[in-house]
């Protein structure tokens, strides 16, 4: 199980997203990394483009989107873990997290912001 200060030091990094989840977290968000969710890469950019697709028809702000493919892309691993920062009830954002399998780097990060 994943430690909240741990997950704030593997958000280390000046870019906006990274401030984002470092901040919901520092301010008590909800958070998960499945333990079981090692999921190869290529199923996960597929993941990714349907989602992009699924929130263009409903009108939802995916943030990052271009700079996580791109890093996924980049990644020469074979899978990654995938993990959540925020909930619907209190952070306007949500933040899907892809660490690497031992969890010690994350690879990306992109929030989806749901319609209003």
């Amino acid at each position: 199980m994943m430690e909240r200060q741990k997950l704030i030091r593997l958000m280390a990094g000046d870019d906006d997203m990274r401030v984002a989840v470092r901040e919901a977290l520092a301010a008590g968000a909800g958070f998960q990394v499945w333990d079981d969710s090692r999921v190869p890469v290529p199923a996960a950019m597929s993941i990714l483009r349907r989602r992009q697709a699924s929130a263009e028809r409903r009108g939802t702000s995916l943030l990052n989107f271009a700079e996580a493919i791109d890093a996924l892309t980049r990644y020469t691993g074979d899978t990654v873990m995938v993990g959540r920062v925020g909930d619907r009830e209190h952070n306007a954002v949500l933040f899907q997290l892809y660490l690497n399998p031992e969890t010690e780097a994350v690879i990306c990060c992109l929030g989806v912001r749901p319609s209003s």
